[in-house]
């Protein structure tokens, strides 16, 4: 996974990386994996000087004014996203890409904020 994420951004040449906090996980082998190639992608940003942002979950919906917080449960926010992408973009997405691309919403709001 790393290799493909390396060749990915060595053919793209990104600006940013954008991506998302690890959550805790209910299984430790999937925390401990997530955490190690969240570790190899800061590493590649570094080595390559690109610019990154790491959201948390809870972050980048609050700049999407996603409804969140106790009794939202993972499936309703998973399709809060789809919804947002499907209004934004008039686009059939998949959970992950909603999320990836919401995330990237969030990121160019974060930036205009910031007067960036």
């Amino acid at each position: 996974m790393c290799n493909a994420i390396q060749d990915l951004v060595d053919k793209e040449k990104p600006d940013w990386l954008i991506f998302e906090e690890v959550a805790l996980q209910t299984n430790v082998a999937t925390l401990h994996t997530l955490c190690q190639l969240q570790g190899a992608i800061l590493q590649m940003c570094f080595e390559r000087n690109i610019e990154h942002y790491v959201f948390s979950p809870s972050s980048w919906r609050k700049l999407l004014d996603f409804q969140q917080g106790k009794g939202i449960r993972r499936p309703q926010l998973k399709e809060q996203a789809k919804v947002y992408v499907e209004h934004k973009y008039e686009e059939q997405v998949s959970e992950d890409e909603a999320d990836a691309i919401c995330m990237g919403c969030a990121f160019i709001k974060l930036l205009t904020q910031k007067g960036a």
